[in-house]
């Protein structure tokens, strides 16, 4: 028999959340934070699509979606993915991006 193994549950860290007016043209942001977990927040209406890289990655429609109203925490390599970069399928809307710990 597997024993559970414990999970923290995600806190983002004061002052580092991005808020991201996003559209079908990819917008990337600088992460605020230097750690691995980050949380996203889709407040659209629609499906928003994100990719990890530098400040030169633009977000395309094959990379990571989410769904409207949906929160997710992903892990990141703060070493080489500074920027997260973000677009809609269609549509306007506003994400929140947020550096934290946990899961």
């Amino acid at each position: 028999m597997s024993v559970p193994v414990p999970q923290r549950i995600f806190r983002p860290s004061p002052g580092n959340t991005k808020v991201v007016t996003v559209s079908a043209t990819a917008t990337s942001v600088a992460f605020l934070g230097s750690g691995a977990n980050f949380r996203v927040v889709n407040a659209t209406g629609g499906i928003v699509l994100f990719g990890l890289g530098d400040s030169t990655y633009s977000a395309t429609t094959s990379d990571t979606p989410i769904l409207s109203g949906s929160a997710e925490v992903f892990t990141r390599d703060p070493s080489s993915e500074t920027n997260i970069s973000i677009r809609t399928v269609s549509g306007t809307g506003t994400v929140y991006v947020q550096d934290g710990e946990g899961s």
